[in-house]
């Protein structure tokens, strides 16, 4: 193995007719190649790590301006105040609030969210949603309707009582569960519980366009 410069300029000279002028012109040159393309070489790097932090960077904003945007309808005192949680469930009764929504693109909405507090509490081990009984459900919807303090009209109650379809209960329970005393979604969560003709929508069983259809 080659040590030094030295040591190269005479393994040319013993190989090659080249003069040791020559050979150390050689040498310079190549060196001088060598230095240009590292370089080169450390400012692609630096072109690429530009490139990344860049769009590192415009994926927080884009997630921190869909967060903003998300929770722009509902007021700062009342976002730090409640659970993370909280703050979809919320958001659709600032939007039926403000009109941005219809009642049934609004409960549709919520109703993938209490999909995901159902699949939770499931998770946890609590049996709430695995009941076959639809008057143990009834009685579960009381009780958190009234531990949560939101009342129900006779006729709501009435609707309820009525009901059979064990899915359409488990969403209603899922929706009395839910600990949120704000006025927007206090009055919000009563209309969707007395709105029987919006629970398919809250299941996920209709959707917007067969209304549209429906039209």
């Amino acid at each position: 193995m080659l040590k030094d410069k030295k040591e190269l300029i005479e393994l040319f000279l013993k190989n090659t007719g080249l003069t040791k002028e020559e050979i150390v012109q050689v040498i310079e040159e190549a060196e001088k190649e060598c230095y240009k393309n590292i370089e080169k070489c450390k400012e692609l790097i630096k072109q690429e790590e530009g490139r990344i932090q860049k769009e590192e960077a415009q994926e927080i904003k884009e997630r921190e301006d869909k967060q903003s945007e998300k929770k722009s309808y509902i007021p700062q005192n009342v976002i730090n105040k409640i659970p993370e949680e909280e703050i979809y469930f919320l958001e659709q009764a600032y939007l039926q609030k403000r009109g941005f929504s219809g009642v049934e693109k609004s409960a549709s909405n919520v109703g993938k969210g209490l999909k995901k507090l159902i699949d939770r509490i499931t998770e946890r081990g609590e049996d709430y949603f695995k009941l076959t009984d639809p008057n143990k459900l009834v009685k579960y919807i009381s009780k958190y309707t009234h531990s949560n303090g939101f009342p129900l009209s006779y006729t709501a109650w009435n609707n309820i009582d009525n009901e059979t379809d064990l899915v359409k209960l488990y969403y209603l329970l899922a929706l009395a569960m839910v600990k949120n005393d704000e006025l927007s979604f206090w009055r919000w969560r009563i209309h969707i519980m007395e709105s029987p003709e919006v629970w398919d929508y809250l299941v996920q069983r209709k959707t917007i366009e067969e209304k549209k259809n429906d039209g």
